[in-house]
């Protein structure tokens, strides 16, 4: 579960680097820091809250499966496209706005933001085998 915690804050510093970096215009109202951390106290909100436990449930499912890092990310993705509706469900429910020529980007986005978490809880999930390693040989 902290694996999970940390993959999550991971993703979302991560992901908001990126967005802050990629959005130009946004930043002429806003300082850097300011967009920068408020993209990583939401996507990390949203990584705590719906993408442990939609991780729970992919780890689930592909447990005791042959080539369980592919299916797990292709679940991550889809999770993350699934979860995408249903925030565009949401917004549409609340607001009268259409959907917008970008669906198909954000709908990638979403998707490529459940595969950035799976690959992180990959990386630390592989950093804290070969410490717990290191640990029992010293011993």
């Amino acid at each position: 579960m902290i694996a999970k915690s940390l993959s999550a804050l991971l993703s979302a510093i991560t992901l908001s680097a990126v967005f802050t970096i990629n959005q130009r215009s946004s930043l002429e109202n806003y300082s850097f820091e300011f967009v920068f951390l408020m993209g990583c106290v939401i996507l990390a909100a949203i990584y705590l809250i719906v993408g442990i436990p939609l991780s729970i449930l992919a780890d689930r499912i592909v447990y005791k499966r042959s080539r369980l890092f592919v299916l797990r990310v292709g679940l991550y993705f889809l999770f993350g496209v699934g979860l995408c509706l249903l925030f565009i469900l949401f917004r549409q429910s609340i607001t009268s706005v259409s959907l917008s020529s970008n669906f198909i980007v954000l709908l990638i986005l979403f998707g490529l933001s459940g595969v950035v978490f799976a690959i992180y809880e990959f990386l630390v999930n592989a950093v804290v085998k070969l410490l717990k390693r290191a640990r029992n040989r010293d011993i």
